[in-house]
């Protein structure tokens, strides 16, 4: 988990050092539920601008990818779809639990 001194967050079993408390306590929100098999609700930037809140089921990060990384979910229409860290504004764990379909690896 993530040490309130640190922005690091272990994701997988390995510590992630992120640049910015905001997506320190964004991941920190998503692999808490995704080890509960919580859904987690995230408010979404598109790239256009426009934002929405969406439900998704978590599975996995890759911190490598994009400038903050990108966390990939299943949304409630089946897909699994990546979601740019820096494009997610807050994120917050459900009530509703979720059957994993593949590994959780966060």
């Amino acid at each position: 988990m993530t040490k309130k001194s640190t922005l690091t967050v272990e994701v997988n079993g390995k510590k992630v050092l992120f640049s910015e408390a905001k997506h320190a306590a964004i991941m920190t929100t998503i692999v808490a539920a995704a080890k509960q098999k919580l859904k987690v609700e995230i408010l979404y930037t598109k790239a256009d601008g426009s934002e929405r809140w969406r439900l998704v089921a978590p599975y996995s990060f890759n911190p490598a990818y994009q400038e903050h990384g990108v966390v990939y979910a299943e949304e409630e229409d089946g897909h699994i779809k990546s979601f740019a860290l820096a494009q997610i504004r807050e994120a917050r764990s459900s009530t509703e639990t979720f059957k994993p379909k593949w590994p959780i690896n966060l």
